[in-house]
């Protein structure tokens, strides 16, 4: 699946108000504005995913105006465009934006970082408010091999994949699958093969051997490798 740019995966601004004014007074230095931020984290499946985060503000009583935004940043340090929070539309303290993730974002460590401005808007700098981070990582897979003899003697292999999913495990379809020969105690791949899964399915048929199935790691999902099968009987 090839990889989005970070923006344009990101969900559109939601602004809740429009602008403070320029002229709008200063906040008092004991005025402040506090806040949380958490998110579960995220598995890459194979469809586009909202994905929840809870923010939680409080005000003190007499901060004059002020504007958050909160922002979703990769381990690369791209930063998606915000959901916007200003003071001036009386936006809810606390509530759910979402970020979209559709399985090929890069996995690792991600942050939500709120950034704090105080009136006035357009002349005041940026602060950061808080920040929290969750987890991204591939789809698991789960591989079986199994040998069954046919009548001019060679073996019809069936290797079965399945990938992680929100209710479990499903079949993964387009999933490459690598077999590979025991020889000594070396594992080589079958040369002239390449298999890849159709409903969850990949089969070969081939003479006597121990065989093992590989699912390489790669994209959104996680690599694995089968039992080892004979074929010798």
């Amino acid at each position: 699946m090839p990889r989005l740019g970070l923006l344009r995966l990101a969900v559109p601004a939601l602004v809740l108000a429009a602008g403070l004014g320029a002229l709008a007074p200063a906040a008092p230095a004991s005025a402040a504005v506090t806040g949380t931020t958490q998110s579960g984290d995220v598995v890459l499946y194979e469809h586009c995913q909202q994905h929840p985060i809870t923010y939680d503000l409080a005000v003190g009583p007499f901060t004059s105006g002020w504007r958050v935004e909160i922002q979703v940043v990769d381990p690369e340090g791209l930063t998606s465009q915000g959901t916007v929070l200003n003071s001036a539309d009386k936006p809810p303290l606390s509530g759910t934006t979402y970020f979209q993730f559709c399985g090929s974002e890069t996995p690792g460590t991600w942050t939500v970082r709120s950034m704090i401005r105080y009136a006035p808007i357009d002349l005041t700098p940026d602060s950061v408010l808080t920040t929290s981070t969750f987890q991204v990582r591939p789809m698991q897979t789960q591989t079986t091999l199994r040998a069954k003899r046919l009548r001019d003697g060679r073996f019809r292999l069936v290797s079965r994949v399945q990938q992680e999913a929100p209710q479990g495990f499903e079949r993964a379809a387009g999933i490459t699958v690598r077999l590979e020969r025991q020889t000594g105690d070396a594992w080589k791949k079958v040369r002239g093969l390449t298999l890849t899964t159709v409903r969850g399915r990949a089969v070969a048929v081939l003479g006597r051997g121990t065989y093992r199935a590989v699912v390489p790691g790669g994209g959104n999902h996680t690599g694995s490798v089968s039992e080892p099968v004979r074929a010798h009987r």
